[in-house]
């Protein structure tokens, strides 16, 4: 069997839709998981439900940013390397 040629733009796409396929997996996950737990915390807190909820979304989006600029320093380590 022959194997193809990938260039590394094409690898790179690849792996930053393999990262991305994997990040909201693993988000959807954590918000299975956690979510009860953050929304707890945050109403004994703040004591308000609907602030609770504002919180719990708050803590999910924050985690959903700093993964893509992970994956952003992931893209530029990799632009680096060719």
């Amino acid at each position: 069997m022959i194997a193809e040629s990938v260039t590394a733009g094409e690898a790179l796409k690849l792996a930053q839709k393999a990262l991305a396929q994997q990040e909201e997996g693993l988000l959807e996950a954590a918000v299975r998981e956690h979510a009860r737990l953050v929304y707890r915390i945050a109403y004994s807190v703040l004591r308000n439900p609907a602030d609770a909820e504002d919180a719990t979304q708050e803590v999910f989006l924050r985690a959903l940013r700093y993964g893509k600029k992970r994956q952003f320093q992931v893209e530029v380590t990799m632009t680096k390397l060719r």
